[in-house]
């Protein structure tokens, strides 16, 4: 279920005003009358409705904001706040930004939920209401993303790339035993098929793991599959 702000597209510290104006533009856009009575129009006007009521209310908006809805206290805090350009710049993980998920938007000491689009990038720009936001997207450790593919190095010793070896390799979703074959090199890649972003509509990324031996330098010339069917 989304959070109040959230049904009414306004950051948690919209003002009256544009509270007000938020619900009459969002009325106006989805006017169940207008589109002939449609019940997805209606649902929504009324859950509009409610969060309209209860956050023009001093008293019912101090009590919601000191109390996220159930289930939405764990999620992570994603810090916001104005960049150089006037928009609202939006701090999200790595990992979040490619899978998308609920997160709590933190501006000026108040918190309420949204949810992060899939596959957000570094830069990505959207609107919040009448708000312009921009996403800056945090560096991973391990992970690196290229379009639709995640890429991550996996460094072996010289034993083991000879004779091959299986290891566990952190992918978007956790953990993930990848079988190493024998007499692999610096510079090949092993693919894990469709197990990259996911973007609605579109064939999902790969994760490519390049191999690292150590003390070799040999150039990037092959790459093998797994999983691919």
């Amino acid at each position: 279920m989304p959070g109040l702000y959230e049904l009414l597209e306004v950051l948690p510290t919209a003002s009256k005003a544009e509270i007000h104006d938020a619900y009459g533009a969002l009325f106006a856009r989805l006017d169940p009358i207008a589109r002939g009575g449609d019940r997805a129009a209606a649902d929504r006007i009324h859950q509009a409705y409610h969060a309209y009521t209860v956050l023009m209310d001093p008293d019912q908006r101090r009590a919601y904001d000191g109390n996220l809805p159930p289930g939405e206290g764990d999620l992570p805090v994603l810090p916001c706040r104005m960049s150089p350009a006037g928009s609202f710049q939006i701090l999200v993980p790595f990992r979040l930004a490619c899978l998308g998920g609920r997160a709590q938007l933190e501006i000026d000491g108040k918190r309420a939920p949204i949810s992060v689009p899939v596959g957000v990038e570094d830069g990505t720009e959207g609107r919040i209401g009448s708000h312009r936001v921009t996403y800056k997207v945090s560096e991973d450790k391990m992970l690196k993303r290229r379009g639709r593919d995640i890429h991550m190095q996996l460094v072996l010793n010289g034993g083991q790339a000879a004779r091959g070896v299986e290891a566990s390799v952190e992918s978007l979703t956790g953990w993930v035993n990848v079988k190493v074959p024998r007499l692999v090199y610096t510079g090949q890649v092993l693919r894990l098929k469709g197990k990259g972003i996911a973007l609605p509509g579109e064939e999902p990324g790969n994760f490519l793991i390049e191999i690292k031996v150590a003390g070799s330098s040999t150039p990037l010339v092959k790459k093998v599959g797994l999983g691919d069917t």
